[in-house]
């Protein structure tokens, strides 16, 4: 296929109509998981030794803790609508917060607890956030207090909860609200939530912070692209490295999950020996990490356990043929992070070659309905459109965005990505 060179109206092509993640929503595929087996582990935790230990919870208990927090922030005064901002990094509350604002009608805005203190009270502003959930430590770093400090430079007004300790003055505690979910019996809602709303990602453009806003349906469709291309079936195990605050960490590690109904695992703060250890106690299933930790990776074994490993590259990335690695019993995926404006996803040939190209991509065969379709403009730069592609904050919810990446590619004559930079 060779390089189409048009402007980015070309990609404005009109949806297929009612495609199978029509309508769907985060809350709705967590929601048929705790039916279908609320005794199973939905989430697990693993920390660096004396930093966390292991967590693990079941959907149902999940479930609850989901519920209590709904209510928590109908409790606060948040109606639906409203604009919450979490900021809890790859902690084991991020999924709970999430899901627990979209079941509240809320729209969650994921941000780094890094996020430089003008640029938190930036976005306080910009967004007219109602609350912020964040967490009191980081590494060295202080979120709550970060945060409260840019709700009073945005001119106060907006609650501040968080979770664990050395919590300032006026932050709302969050840690009884979950440690109590697992005493009380299972009772699920049972209750589809009519709400959609979008979910924000937000990241940082010369200093200023960009939202993008992906709606629910377009990161199930992202999510079902990955589930295809890695080959993941019912309930096999998802260990994923990356944190939960971006585009390409939702939809390669929460909505897979949902989608499939397995325990999500994650790694709250990398390290190499908590990263081993889980991949061991996890067993066959996916894996989920940096491509700069492909090599690693090889040389401890990773590879040949895992039914598949799926390596997020970030500009500046570049996709030469290398061999798959020796032994390897799984497949081996590359997702290509295009800021938060996508995610282009391709399974490596039996020569180890790349299969990430221009074109489209479609869900559940060539002929099924687009997911994303990726092509280049003048100058090599990235135009993205498809259902996985979120929506201007200037545009109509439910619209197909068009969207500049704002990277440049090189292809070959076959229309395969060979590198990526940033414009």
């Amino acid at each position: 296929m060779e390089p189409v060179v048009n402007e980015a109206r070309a990609l404005e092509h009109p949806p297929v109509q009612s495609p199978p993640w029509a309508g769907i929503t985060l809350p709705d595929l967590f929601a048929a998981s705790v039916q279908a087996n609320p005794q199973a582990a939905a989430f697990r935790w693993h920390g660096e030794s004396g930093a966390g230990g292991v967590k693990t919870m079941t959907f149902a208990t999940a479930e609850r803790a989901v519920q209590r927090m709904a209510e928590q922030f109908g409790d606060i005064g948040l109606q639906p609508g409203h604009v919450v901002v979490i900021s809890v990094a790859g902690t084991w509350e991020a999924p709970l917060v999430l899901l627990a604002a979209l079941r509240a009608g809320l729209t969650p805005c994921l941000a780094s607890p890094t996020l430089p203190l003008d640029a938190m009270t930036g976005l306080l502003a910009q967004a007219g956030v109602g609350a912020v959930v964040t967490v009191g430590i980081a590494g060295t770093l202080r979120p709550a207090e970060r945060w409260r400090s840019a709700a009073a430079a945005a001119g106060g007004g907006r609650f501040v909860l968080a979770f664990g300790s050395r919590l300032p003055g006026g932050v709302l505690p969050l840690d009884g609200l979950f440690a109590s979910a697992a005493d009380a019996g299972f009772a699920a809602t049972g209750q589809r939530v009519a709400a959609q709303p979008p979910v924000l990602t937000t990241t940082l453009v010369d200093g200023q912070v960009a939202v993008a806003r992906h709606e629910q349906d377009g990161l199930v469709a992202a999510g079902l692209l990955l589930v295809v291309r890695a080959g993941m079936a019912s309930a096999e195990p998802i260990l994923t490295t990356l944190a939960p605050v971006s585009h390409a960490g939702l939809v390669t590690g929460l909505v897979p999950a949902l989608l499939t109904g397995a325990t999500l695992w994650q790694i709250p703060t990398f390290g190499a020996a908590a990263f081993l250890a889980a991949v061991d106690a996890m067993g066959r299933g996916h894996v989920v990490a940096p491509a700069a930790v492909q090599d690693a990776m090889v040389t401890a074994g990773v590879a040949r356990g895992a039914r598949s490993c799926i390596l997020l590259h970030r500009p500046v990335a570049q996709f030469e043929t290398r061999p798959a690695p020796g032994g390897a019993a799984g497949v081996l995926v590359d997702a290509l992070a295009c800021g938060e404006q996508g995610l282009l996803v391709g399974r490596r040939s039996e020569d180890g070659a790349s299969t990430l190209a221009v074109g489209e991509s479609r869900v559940p065969d060539a002929d099924g309905a687009l997911v994303i379709r990726a092509e280049i403009g003048p100058g090599g730069r990235i135009y993205l459109a498809g259902a996985a592609v979120p929506t201007r904050m200037d545009t109509s919810a439910g619209s197909i965005g068009v969207s500049e990446t704002g990277l440049v590619c090189r292809t070959d004559g076959r229309g395969r990505i060979l590198s990526v930079t940033p414009s």
